[in-house]
């Protein structure tokens, strides 16, 4: 899903997918359902009480590792910006000036689709994407590709 948006400064793009229908969603809201599912019924249960639902809040940890790898991107007319769809707080911003080499990468055994990040004079990063489908990935490489930023794309 593209939107685009234009500001004061120009125009910015935001590249993400729906985080609920993605499998990464499924295993973020799944477990919290259960866990509300499963809490509601401990309490009721005159043996288990709180000490119940405290002993069911491990099942709150699966979120945590389920929603690593849902972050999107917005390029702007200078720079790339990394968001997370869970940790509305997190922010990186990457201007094009200081970015040597973009690759997207191929989804792999049980990891999703990822853009590796290479500045001028540092290691290359690797950002997760699971929430992106295909035309997504299409849309940015093309956009991307727009605005002269090196690509090396692995998904084609």
């Amino acid at each position: 899903m593209r939107q685009t948006k234009t500001t004061e400064t120009g125009e910015r793009a935001s590249f993400y997918g729906n985080v609920v229908l993605s499998w990464y969603g499924v295993g973020i809201f799944g477990p919290i359902v259960f866990y509300i599912w499963q809490a509601k019924e401990a309490y009721k249960n005159a043996r288990l009480g709180w000490s119940g639902v405290a002993a069911l809040s491990v099942i709150l940890l699966f979120p945590l590792i389920f929603s690593y790898p849902l972050f999107y991107f917005t390029l702007s007319d200078d720079s790339l910006e990394i968001k997370h769809h869970i940790f509305r707080w997190y922010r990186k911003e990457y201007p094009f000036k200081n970015i040597e080499l973009l690759t997207i990468n191929k989804a792999g055994y049980r990891i999703p689709q990822s853009l590796s990040v290479k500045c001028i004079g540092s290691r290359a990063r690797l950002i997760f994407a699971g929430s992106l489908r295909d035309e997504d990935w299409y849309d940015f490489a093309k956009a991307l590709k727009k605005k002269g930023i090196p690509l090396d794309n692995n998904l084609w």
